[in-house]
């Protein structure tokens, strides 16, 4: 009777084992090998407008740590993101790369907050450098009140153009714990200037001195543009053009299209450069803003500490020259860890296991420091 218990126990044990061991597999393997992730589209209320993102988060999330990613000029959202999380593909630049940011930042618990800058993808309007910097600011604040994010665990991450808006929102609030900066352009003046230093030095013998001569004359030029180009009647240019759109519009047509990145609507003559649709009444605030009336990042670089900082890039970038990385470098405070990317450009994207290796190195980092 006795060995007949124990080999009904035996047994018992057995089959419970075979009814366990799958589903503890199962279990193991997707912890190990993937993570369940959820999205949903949002509407951050910004100064009178309505900016688009999407929120990415582990499935589950409560209070956990969170990053709000920032794409560059001509950019969206949906560049950085895998197509399983999209919800609104048509901006996606298959040219310049994609950026895998969900499985990367989400494997490691964080919460993701991707924006469409204002004038950029599904946020549309104008562009805006200055009321990028408040809408980044009030998406801040949005985050604070999702119940999947930590309020006091926020960090910022911008490439190119949003790599200058994550340094001066940074810069000015404290709310940012970590920054990572990609390619950030330390102003465009400075910008500028090392582009044509390079260039100038390659001529022989005088081109040094040409080089002492834009240190005198740049900063008179970039000031002087704004002027001109608020001079110019683009208003009234394209008060004339939208007229005409509009009329085409009335009488039952659609918007003219001329070619690909330019067109006529009700609005007036507009550029397409990417996601960012420009109108000529655009322009002279726009330039007015990048290039003088602007808050640059190397004023607000110095700020961020005593919060940690990284700066990322491609030394063979051709489209903001690796020293503005250096300048950033070496007025920001402490604790700033600069990488330098060899025989890379400007999207980490050539060859394109450089992509890879920078964005397993920033979320590592923000795994590490915020």
């Amino acid at each position: 009777m006795f060995e007949k218990k124990i080999a009904t126990l035996i047994l018992a044990i057995f089959v419970a084992g075979i009814m366990v061991f799958p589903v503890s597999l199962a279990t193991c393997s997707e912890t190990d090998n993937e993570v369940a992730i959820d999205f949903r589209p949002v509407s951050i209320e910004s100064e009178g407008w309505q900016i688009k993102g999407l929120l990415i988060y582990p499935e589950g999330a409560v209070e956990a740590p969170a990053v709000i990613e920032l794409h560059g000029f001509t950019g969206s959202k949906d560049v950085h993101t895998n197509e399983r999380y999209m919800y609104s593909n048509r901006y996606t630049h298959e040219s310049i790369g994609k950026y895998d940011l969900t499985e990367a930042f989400c494997s490691r618990g964080y919460v993701l907050l991707l924006i469409d800058l204002r004038g950029h993808g599904d946020t549309l309007g104008a562009m805006d450098y200055g009321l990028m910097v408040k809408d980044v600011s009030n998406a801040i604040t949005f985050l604070q009140e999702q119940p999947e994010v930590d309020g006091n665990r926020i960090g910022l991450f911008g490439h190119s153009l949003g790599g200058m808006v994550a340094c001066v929102v940074a810069g000015m609030d404290e709310r940012v714990k970590a920054t990572a900066l990609w390619a950030a352009p330390a102003g465009m003046e400075i910008s500028a200037g090392l582009m044509v230093h390079d260039i100038l030095n390659l001529i022989p013998i005088i081109g040094p001195m040409l080089s002492g001569i834009v240190d005198m004359l740049l900063p008179i030029i970039m000031g002087m543009i704004p002027s001109i180009v608020g001079y110019l009647p683009f208003g009234a240019l394209d008060s004339l053009i939208g007229l005409v759109g509009s009329v085409v519009t009335l009488s039952g047509y659609t918007p003219i299209s001329i070619g690909i990145g330019a067109g006529i609507s009700p609005e007036g003559f507009y550029f397409m450069i990417g996601s960012c649709k420009i109108y000529l009444h655009h322009l002279p605030v726009l330039v007015k803003q990048l290039t003088k009336d602007t808050p640059y990042p190397i004023d607000y670089v110095g700020k961020i500490s005593p919060r940690p900082l990284l700066i990322v890039q491609g030394q063979e970038d051709t489209t903001v020259h690796p020293g503005n990385s250096e300048l950033l470098y070496e007025n920001a405070g402490e604790p700033t860890t600069i990488v330098r990317v060899k025989n890379t450009d400007h999207y980490f994207t050539d060859p394109e296991d450089k992509r890879d290796e920078v964005l397993t190195l920033t979320a590592e980092w923000f795994a590490d420091n915020l």
